[in-house]
């Protein structure tokens, strides 16, 4: 079960489809442990960096690598984006928000 489970996230290719496969497990298996939903957190992060362009996501300490075909993406002060978590999985659900956010702003600047 495991096995088919981990080969289903990694074939996940929109954030609907991890949303609901989380729901799915939960049904089935009741509250999710932390660990399970960090997974399916990197599973968004994967999904959510590939719609921005993003083929590598990196977290070294306090900085945010993020390297698209063009180079790594800075920010408007010409440096990496920092985030504030230090380890684990609190890293992981900022690296998911900071990357939301910035997909998000796409979206409105093309929508303009």
């Amino acid at each position: 079960v495991r096995v088919g489970c981990y080969r289903r996230i990694t074939e996940m290719g929109k954030l609907e489809e991890v949303d609901e496969f989380g729901r799915e497990l939960g049904d089935r298996f009741g509250a999710l442990p932390v660990d399970v939903t960090a997974l399916l957190d990197i599973a968004r992060i994967r999904i959510l960096a590939a719609e921005l362009g993003v083929h590598s996501v990196v977290v070294h300490e306090t900085c945010l690598v993020l390297e698209t075909p063009r180079g790594l993406v800075k920010g408007l002060d010409r440096k990496l984006p920092r985030i504030r978590a230090e380890k684990g999985h609190a890293q992981i659900r900022e690296v998911k928000q900071w990357l939301s956010e910035r997909l998000a702003q796409r979206r409105e600047y093309e929508a303009e």
